[in-house]
Order: structure tokens, then C-alpha cells, then sequence
């Protein structure tokens, strides 16, 4: 059982198999796993934002974490998935208006296509056993 001193944090991930970012209580993370719960949207966020207690028993999804992307705050980690589904960057200051230039937008094309090569890596050795 975890003390009630343990500091509660979420972690923005990106979901391989859903192409999707999200903050998530850092607790639901294991490794390169995420443990999610099936339930309504409105009740998903709920249990984020709460940062209820993980379930192992709810399925376990594909993810890839972010540097320096674990925070304290639910609503800071949140704003910093909103910066990286727009740019793959959660240095970013989510308050200022994303503009990218293009050496910007080729290099978050260069990541998305880098991140969907992984997966299918993944999916192929996979496959192979």
C-alpha cells in the first residue's frame, strides 16, 4: 500500500495504438504500458483528474512517455498534452499561440512519421513470434 505522503503526479503519454496524447495519473504507467480504464469520457476524467488508484485488471495500451513530462498538477499536465498534440513539445509555454515555422512543422512530421514506424516495428516482431 502506498503512503499517504507519496506526492501524486500524471504524465502526459502518447497512445501508440490510438495515434492520441493524454495526462494520466503517473501511477497508471508501468513500464511502456498504460492501464486505462473502460468507461465514459466524463468518467474517465474524473479518475484522472482525482488521480484515482490503478487497476490492473483494466487493459493495458502501447504508450511512449515524454521527457521531462511528469507534473504535479493534473491542470499543468493537461495543458502540456494540449501543447503536444499540437507540437510534440511540452517545453513549450502553452499560453503563447503555437506558431510554427517550417523547419518546426518538418521535424514534427519527421517524429509523427519516426513514432509510426516504431509501432509498426512493433506490430512486425510481434507478428514473428
Amino acid at each position: 500500500m502506498a503512503s499517504a505522503s507519496c506526492q501524486k503526479t500524471w504524465t502526459v503519454v502518447f497512445f501508440l495504438d490510438e495515434d492520441s496524447v493524454e495526462a494520466v495519473p503517473t501511477s497508471w504507467i508501468s513500464g511502456e504500458l498504460c492501464y486505462y480504464p473502460v468507461a465514459t469520457k466524463k468518467k474517465n476524467t474524473s479518475s484522472i483528474s482525482k488521480n484515482d488508484p490503478v487497476n490492473f485488471d483494466w487493459p493495458s495500451h502501447k504508450i511512449r512517455t515524454f521527457l521531462n513530462g511528469t507534473y504535479e498538477s493534473y491542470s499543468l499536465a493537461r495543458q502540456k498534452a494540449r501543447v503536444a498534440e499540437k507540437t510534440s513539445d511540452l517545453s513549450s509555454d502553452a499560453d503563447k499561440k503555437i506558431k510554427m515555422s517550417a523547419t518546426q512543422k518538418d521535424c514534427e512530421k519527421a517524429i509523427v512519421a519516426w513514432l509510426k514506424r516504431a509501432k509498426e516495428r512493433e506490430e512486425r516482431d510481434t507478428k514473428k513470434f
